[in-house]
């Protein structure tokens, strides 16, 4: 796969994962009351920046960035997934853990591509 192409996959699944966490977090506003509203307002903050910060590489069409990006969703999806594993949650574990993985899978492919 050339460098674009994977570049391009990589802005995709980074954006996708993202948003996904702004939506998740949304609905965890709007659902939640007391307490615990206050956690899911906190989880929204994270999400937006995250997808913010997602943005930048595009804006920049700089690789370098997209891999720091990538890295920091890797990360958050990992420890995203752990909490699943802690509350028992087969979703809440499996979604994140994937999206991990396609993380991953995006850094390996971005890497070998720069070394062709």
């Amino acid at each position: 796969m050339a460098v674009s192409e994977v570049v391009c996959v990589e802005y995709g699944v980074t954006a996708a994962s993202a948003f996904l966490g702004v939506v998740f977090s949304l609905g965890a506003v709007r659902r939640e009351q007391g307490p615990a509203r206050s956690n899911a307002l906190y989880m929204l903050a994270r999400s937006l920046g995250l997808f913010l910060l997602a943005a930048v590489p595009c804006l920049f069409h700089s690789s370098m960035l997209l891999t720091a990006v990538t890295g920091a969703m890797l990360l958050v999806q990992a420890v995203d997934g752990l909490v699943g594993l802690g509350r028992k949650s087969l979703l809440r574990t499996m979604g994140p853990f994937l999206m991990a993985l396609l993380h991953g899978v995006c850094l390996v492919l971005l890497w070998a591509s720069s070394i062709e």
